[in-house]
């Protein structure tokens, strides 16, 4: 029963993760992920050259599926967010405005590598920063 009341938590933005099931989670979320983009691959070939309605139908769900993924991750960066004491907006806010600095100072294609390494540097920070030990506004504390 606790597997399925975990399973339920992942569809929620509100509560608290801590930093191991936060890097499970995202293992298996891109693991996931992967695999989807694996699958939508190989079947683009076939989806473009049949008018089988069984093929048609698996890609469209893969899509959807992929929306889901994203949602998944957006929860889990949420509640990883409240672990450390911020709303998820600090994030969000941290990303649009390095992506704007980094597009203004630097060349348009070292930009993009920029501005990715920095955010790889905030998941990284989410990874190993140690939430909080108290019970904050968002929930209890967790492991």
């Amino acid at each position: 029963m606790m597997w399925k009341e975990e399973y339920k938590s992942r569809f929620k933005p509100s509560g608290r993760i801590g930093r191991k099931d936060f890097l499970k989670n995202s293992i298996f979320n891109l693991l996931s992920y992967f695999l989807l983009f694996y699958m939508l691959l190989t079947l683009m070939p076939v989806f473009t050259q049949t008018d089988n309605v069984l093929i048609k139908v698996s890609f469209l769900l893969g899509f959807f599926y992929a929306f889901v993924l994203v949602y998944v991750w957006f929860c889990l960066l949420a509640k990883r967010m409240h672990d450390i004491g911020f709303r998820l907006w600090w994030l969000w806010l941290a990303m649009v405005v390095i992506q704007v600095i980094c597009g203004q100072v630097f060349l348009p294609v070292k930009s993009v590598y920029v501005a990715q390494g920095i955010n790889l540097f905030l998941l990284l920070l989410l990874f190993f920063k140690k939430g909080q030990k108290q019970a904050n506004k968002f929930g209890n504390t967790v492991e």
